[in-house]
């Protein structure tokens, strides 16, 4: 059989990029490779070219600038990014935002024949009688999705375990490194290597039949607060601890005020809202990660603290 044709949506992004480095390990017998970026001469955009990449200039505000891409493809890669936009105050405009690049993607899709589609969605919440908008975005999405009859695999990445390294860090005195995330140290986050979802991604394009029409759950653990930064010390051999945030600040205006979207979503950590398929979403592929495995193995725990030897 000849090669997939795929074409990679933000291949020089978190979930692009795993996207590229899974497929490239098959060879170019099973997958054929071609990636939509903003900036086909980055270092990145260069590094894959060299490894057998298509570089195509492109952007999803436009899609004259892929349509031809688009048009070559067998399948389809797409994520959307509703955080680009948001400003702390404007949720409705990131939906519509994020949803035109999305359904957009989706009718050149459908123009040109029934494309394979793996689309990175979320699950959607209900938090207080309160939906998070930018989980219910990708609802929006997915509804257009079926109404024009795509073929579709969705695949839902939780939290990312790279978020750890965004968070401020306040030293103490004594060396103990103060970790600010902003949840109480009881409140659970249902975690994936974002680096590691194209495993997800290849599995469903490998085996197409098998689970159009399905959604797969990228998970692969589920930690406190408090335990996250335990791992932390564990593997550098430093001291981290948390901020020791009450449930009372949690739900404190103080603490929703700068960033009221993401302290909506974190009611679904703090009030453990998720029971994450952890098992099984590990099960059906190879060598993913847990939490203490990413921080030995992906890299960014080493260049930010260090591990311990």
């Amino acid at each position: 059989m000849p090669p997939i044709k795929v074409l990679i949506f933000g291949v020089t992004g978190q979930q692009g990029g795993s996207v590229a480095k899974y497929l490239l390990e098959d060879g170019p017998e099973k997958f054929k490779l071609s990636g939509l970026t903003r900036n086909t001469s980055s270092k990145h955009a260069q590094a894959l070219a060299a490894q057998g990449v298509e570089m195509i200039q492109g952007d999803l505000d436009d899609p004259a600038s892929y349509d031809a891409a688009l048009k070559n493809a067998d399948a389809v890669f797409l994520n959307t990014n509703w955080w680009q936009w948001y400003d702390g105050t404007n949720p409705d405009e990131c939906t519509q935002k994020e949803g035109k690049q999305a359904m957009d993607v989706v009718d050149v899709c459908h123009k040109y024949g029934n494309k394979q589609l793996v689309y990175s969605s979320l699950e959607s919440f209900d938090i207080n009688g309160q939906k998070v908008p930018h989980t219910e975005s990708k609802t929006y999405i997915r509804e257009h999705i079926e109404k024009v009859g795509l073929p579709t695999v969705y695949v839902n990445a939780t939290y990312y375990m790279s978020n750890v390294l965004g968070y401020p860090t306040e030293e103490k005195a004594d060396g103990t490194i103060v970790l600010k995330c902003p949840l109480p140290d009881q409140s659970t986050i249902p975690q994936v290597p974002i680096e590691q979802l194209g495993l997800w991604v290849r599995l469903a394009l490998r085996d197409w039949n098998a689970w159009k029409g399905k959604t797969i759950d990228c998970v692969t653990d589920k930690l406190s607060v408090k335990r996250i930064t335990e791992v932390l010390s564990e593997v550098t051999g430093k001291k981290f601890d948390t901020m020791h945030v009450t449930l009372e600040w949690f739900e404190s205006d103080e603490a929703r005020a700068p960033n009221p979207e993401m302290h909506l979503n974190s009611y679904v950590f703090v009030k453990d809202l998720i029971d994450p398929p952890i098992k099984q979403s590990r099960g059906l592929v190879e060598g993913s990660w847990d939490f203490g495995e990413w921080c030995l193995h992906a890299g960014g725990v080493e260049k930010k603290w260090s591990l311990k030897k």
